[in-house]
């Protein structure tokens, strides 16, 4: 199955410089990364070791994904493995470059149109 990039830019609310020492299970973070599929990847981090970083690229995942992502507790062991496996990417922390620790919108999942309010008082009966 090919994956499709998606663009979830509109739901990072804040991001803030991190050294990749301070990154760790379940940061969400974003760099610059020399790659042919995807050069400012933003990924859910599972763990660093050896200076290998292992994480979801998020931007392989659809919003529905990413909500049952971020409910993950364990690294060792995903519930939902199935449904990420595809983005499950390695980075070599030696390339990783202007990385940034991300604040994303979907602590309460993808946001509902809100229903349009009702006009407020009744009928003029004068």
């Amino acid at each position: 199955m090919v994956l499709r990039k998606i663009n979830h830019n509109k739901k990072i609310l804040s991001t803030k410089p991190i050294n990749i020492s301070k990154v760790e299970f379940p940061n969400i973070i974003q760099f610059r990364y020399d790659s042919k599929n995807d050069m400012k990847p933003l990924v859910f981090v599972l763990k660093i070791k050896n200076k290998i970083l292992d994480g979801i690229n998020i931007n392989f995942l659809k919003d529905t994904e990413i909500v049952k992502l971020l409910q993950e507790k364990n690294f060792k062991k995903l519930n939902n493995w199935s449904i990420y496996q595809e983005s499950y990417r390695t980075y070599s922390t030696k390339k990783i470059k202007s990385l940034k620790l991300v604040e994303f919108d979907f602590v309460s999942g993808p946001k509902k149109p809100q229903q349009p309010k009702k006009p407020e008082g009744g009928i003029n009966e004068d």
